[in-house]
């Protein structure tokens, strides 16, 4: 089975996203910790999975889009954007709960 255009353009996209946010996030924590500030939950939750955790995630995201058109001999692989999208929602409110980065 032949992978579609629209999805090597979304896993593209996916992939340059991750990239942009790495280093946008790389750069905005190393500011944050230098001045000190008191940061809200939400923003403490995405730097405690790191800029490196949010591009390998961007990553995995862009290689499913991309993979999902092949035929894979199991169904469960059929759904795995939407299990790793599960997955992230997950992690992300669990990082909330646990404080990680003192204010």
């Amino acid at each position: 089975m032949k992978i579609k255009t629209v999805s090597w353009v979304l896993g593209g996209a996916y992939i340059l996203c991750g990239l942009i946010l790495f280093a946008v996030m790389s750069k905005c924590q190393v500011a944050f910790s230098e001045r000190g500030i008191a940061l809200p939950a939400p923003t403490r939750a995405a730097f405690a999975i790191s800029p490196l955790g949010w591009l390998l995630l961007t990553v995995t995201i862009g290689s499913i889009v991309v993979l999902k058109d092949l035929a894979f001999p199991w169904r469960v692989l059929n759904y795995a954007f939407f299990i790793v999208l599960i997955d992230a929602i997950l992690f992300l409110a669990f990082a909330m709960v646990v404080p990680t980065i003192p204010a």
